[in-house]
């Protein structure tokens, strides 16, 4: 299968990442489980059995790789760790994370969807437009 991921996920995969406060090191992935092809730029759009997938790089938010992606036929997108639904958020600044990013992240997020939209978040329940601006303004 493909795997395609910012090329700043392929920098943090391939080495072992320390989390200071999970006090916890994530062990450098296996071959198998690396991206096989990197966006070449913050958008990337492809196509899959008649579906547009639209990819989008935030920038430093959660970590410095977040990346959007957006079924955009069915209006569903996977916000990922830009977007954790009723759950307090965590900026990995050891992997590039930053709150002003976070805050960008959210902004975009909001921006992208409609009032149909359906979001995964990367932790907590599926959510929708409301959700987001929710956790917009919390942040």
């Amino acid at each position: 299968a493909m795997i395609m991921a910012h090329p700043n996920t392929l920098k943090h995969l391939t080495v072992a990442t320390r989390v200071v406060d999970w006090d916890f090191d994530f062990p450098a992935s296996p071959k198998g489980a690396l991206p096989t092809m990197l966006m070449k730029g913050d958008e990337e759009t492809l196509k899959h059995n008649g579906q547009t997938i639209a990819l989008k790089y935030y920038g430093p938010a959660h970590t410095d790789s977040d990346v959007s992606v957006f079924f955009q036929e069915a209006n569903v997108v996977h916000v990922a760790d830009t977007f954790w639904n009723g759950v307090y958020p965590f900026i990995d600044y050891s992997t590039g994370g930053s709150i002003d990013g976070q805050i960008q992240a959210a902004e975009a997020n909001v921006k992208m969807v409609d009032d149909q939209t359906i979001v995964i978040p990367g932790h907590g329940e599926i959510g929708n437009k409301k959700d987001l601006i929710a956790w917009r303004d919390m942040l």
